[in-house]
């Protein structure tokens, strides 16, 4: 008998998951800028979609996780697309500018209002839902710290496709 020695998982610090969500975030952009105008662009719909969670008067009405992950995709989507630094750093490349007019002609079109909208919703969510938990006798930093997180990220992404 074979007995393969283990040993416990190390304990992953906050900050590994941190940089994997911004890899993530980062490569699912650049699989967006390929695929938005002609292959799916319902993006925003489908990743609307999997915001809500079932109705619980205890749980938030909205996903934490997936609303953080749209927060993080429209700021590094407005960056390739429209931010002048970010565009002035790289060398010219007439392919690139094109789909970046592209997409963002595309965006503007098709969900720029249900962007608006649900950066909005999220974030108005979330300042009631800080209302509520300072309001309430048995404040715990950690339910309040994420939705602290959430709106900080809303208002950070509202800022950044404002412009785009």
């Amino acid at each position: 008998m074979c007995v393969i020695p283990c040993s416990p998982l190390p304990r992953l610090s906050l900050s590994f998951f941190s940089v994997l969500r911004n890899k993530f975030s980062h490569t699912l952009t650049l699989f967006f800028l390929c695929t938005y105008v002609e292959q799916w662009p319902a993006f925003f719909t489908d990743l609307f979609s999997l915001l809500r969670v079932a109705e619980s008067s205890s749980q938030p009405k909205f996903n934490r996780h997936v609303s953080l992950l749209l927060f993080h995709l429209v700021l590094e989507i407005s960056g390739e697309v429209a931010d002048q630094t970010i565009k002035s750093a790289r060398t010219f490349n007439p392919v690139r500018h094109t789909r970046d007019a592209r997409v963002r002609d595309a965006v503007r079109e098709r969900d720029a209002s249900l962007i608006n909208d649900a950066v909005l919703t999220l974030v108005a969510d979330g300042a009631e839902r800080m209302a509520v938990l300072r309001k309430s006798d048995n404040v715990e930093s950690k339910p309040l710290g994420d939705v602290v997180e959430v709106v900080d990220w809303g208002v950070r992404s509202f800022g950044s496709y404002v412009g785009m």
